[in-house]
């Protein structure tokens, strides 16, 4: 269980409090140079502060136990906190330090991940040995990571370091406009706090429509994840989207279907820790 492993809390930039992460590391290190670190991005819709770096505990835990991919296969794990819109519900004194305080607007938020994902490359040269996974929102920021330089937004900081070996996309949101109007007033609200109030330029920095075609070595391998029971995200049309979209630009993607509401598979762990084997054992046999 996550106990036995060697736990570190780092700050990969000193303007927040929430800009950092948290490592997991073997007392005994493996020695294959092939093994992969295992990198989770929470979601929580830009702004909710009840989800955190700890989400991925559940997930190292059923990994771990079921023993789903060898010990010997995993550098690490690690899971990445960033900075958060307001939530209305968590409201803050406005006069709440500035490194308390949350405010973020796109794209601080995928700023953040590129930031930690460069310390982590200093601090343990992950290169391209690493599998991205995000839920929610999560998803999110991994695959506006590989947008890189196509909007002016997204452009800095620039991550020069390799792109991960594979992205695992569970119960992702990847198109804004038409997600927000076909659900309830709340989802303006929520996204209006991170993306501004300008909804024709929900888009402009939307996974679904970006182009991954002429990624290096053909972009990562992908393995999009969504439950039919999610009441908060209609993975039906989200996942199958960008599913779709994905492979028209030669991106390895995969869908499989998970159960449960839509926090479910982070709460629990053991169907993100298949997801996560399952991408594994196609990295291993490519």
């Amino acid at each position: 269980m996550a106990e036995s492993l060697i736990f570190k809390r780092h700050s990969y930039a000193s303007d927040h409090e929430l800009q950092s992460l948290a490592t997991w590391e073997f007392p005994l290190p493996t020695a294959d140079p092939s093994a992969y670190w295992l990198i989770f991005i929470h979601g929580g819709a830009w702004r909710d502060p009840t989800n955190t770096y700890q989400d991925f505990l559940p997930t190292i835990n059923a990994l771990l136990s079921a023993q789903s991919v060898p010990p010997a296969a995993i550098r690490g794990f690690a899971s990445i906190d960033y900075r958060l819109s307001a939530h209305p519900n968590h409201p803050q004194d406005p006069a709440t330090p500035p490194d308390k305080f949350r405010s973020a607007k796109h794209p601080d938020h995928i700023n953040d991940v590129r930031l930690a994902l460069q310390y982590l490359q200093s601090k343990y040269d992950i290169r391209d040995r690493y599998i991205l996974i995000g839920h929610s929102v999560g998803a999110t920021l991994a695959f506006q990571l590989l947008m890189g330089q196509l909007t002016t937004a997204l452009s800095s900081p620039q991550i020069a370091e390799p792109l991960p070996a594979a992205i695992v996309g569970v119960a992702g949101i990847y198109e804004f406009y038409d997600f927000v109007y076909r659900h309830s007033a709340p989802y303006v609200t929520m996204v209006e706090g991170a993306l501004g109030p300008d909804h024709s330029k929900w888009n402009d920095d939307a996974p679904l429509k970006a182009s991954y075609a002429g990624l290096e070595s053909g972009g990562p391998k992908v393995l999009l994840a969504y439950s039919p029971e999610d009441s908060l995200v209609d993975g039906d049309r989200e996942t199958t989207a960008m599913a779709d979209h994905l492979r028209a630009d030669g991106i390895d993607t995969d869908v499989i279907f998970i159960k449960g509401e839509h926090d479910f598979s982070w709460q629990d762990g053991k169907q993100i820790a298949t997801l996560i084997a399952e991408m594994h054992r196609k990295l291993t046999e490519s």
